[in-house]
């Protein structure tokens, strides 16, 4: 087993969070992936970003290589993320995960409320 290269110090230089906007406790975790070719950082709260933390949502940007979008390395080093966003929040790591379409901006609001959409890719 390989031994964890991110940690909640410098989980920054791995992917972007809208933490410093969430005022109360962590309610659950959004990840948003880029496409293929996406070279930059994200410098400062996207609306979708600020949307999510008026819910108490980590809204979470993964920086994976341009050229590596959920290759072995990118799905692990997403995966190591969550994991260190799941502790530093105090979350239940038992926390299902699902996943959905955001074409709709209620389905975050669903979601949040209990609704069971999407597919469950984690149970909790």
């Amino acid at each position: 087993m390989s031994e964890k290269v991110i940690n909640s110090g410098n989980l920054h230089l791995f992917a972007y969070t809208n933490e410093q906007s969430c005022k109360n406790a962590i309610k659950g975790i959004v990840l948003e992936f880029h496409g293929l070719n996406w070279t930059g950082m994200v410098q400062q709260d996207t609306d979708v970003a600020k949307m999510y933390a008026l819910s108490d949502i980590l809204y979470v940007f993964p920086y994976c290589g341009p050229w590596s979008w959920m290759n072995d390395t990118a799905i692990k080093t997403v995966d190591e993320i969550i994991d260190v966003a799941i502790e530093k929040h105090k979350l239940d790591n038992n926390i299902p995960i699902r996943v959905f379409g955001l074409d709709n901006p209620e389905n975050i609001v669903r979601a949040i409320s209990g609704e069971e959409i999407g597919t469950i890719v984690k149970e909790g």
